[in-house]
């Protein structure tokens, strides 16, 4: 059986854990004991919720900076508090061809950051000539 070369063999009068100390990785451009920790985990960096989402309607555009965690119907209230559009009753927010579920957040839908989304009014009968759902 081959010997550990001398500079980790154990002494006969110590620990292991003395032993485990003199075997302690080697810094190979200084020929020294190193004595750098391991790296530390680091935190997963912070994810930036806050975006600028582009309304529109028609001809009209609203800037409006929003959360990814708000709700689709807390961005409606936002909408209806503006007063941009002109808009009475009730109204639908598209996002790539696909109407925004009003419970649910901006980012669990797959909204980002300078999304477009597209206001619609909303009718009872899904026409423009029905009675507005309230």
């Amino acid at each position: 059986m081959e010997q550990p070369p001398a500079a980790i063999r154990q002494k006969p009068d110590s620990s292991s854990v003395q032993q485990n100390w003199t075997m302690r990785r080697m810094d190979t451009s200084l020929g020294k004991p190193s004595h750098r920790q391991p790296p530390a985990t680091c935190p997963e960096p912070p994810t930036e919720t806050k975006v600028t989402l582009y309304l529109i309607s028609g001809q009209r555009t609203l800037s409006l900076e929003a959360d990814l965690q708000d709700t689709v119907n807390q961005i409606k209230q936002r909408i209806m508090q503006e007063r941009k559009f002109g808009i009475v009753g009730s109204i639908c927010l598209l996002f790539e061809d696909q109407a925004l579920k009003g419970s649910e957040t901006l980012a669990q839908q797959g909204v980002k950051n300078f999304s477009k989304l597209f206001i619609v009014r909303e009718f009872l009968d899904g026409g423009g000539g029905g009675k507005e759902r309230r």
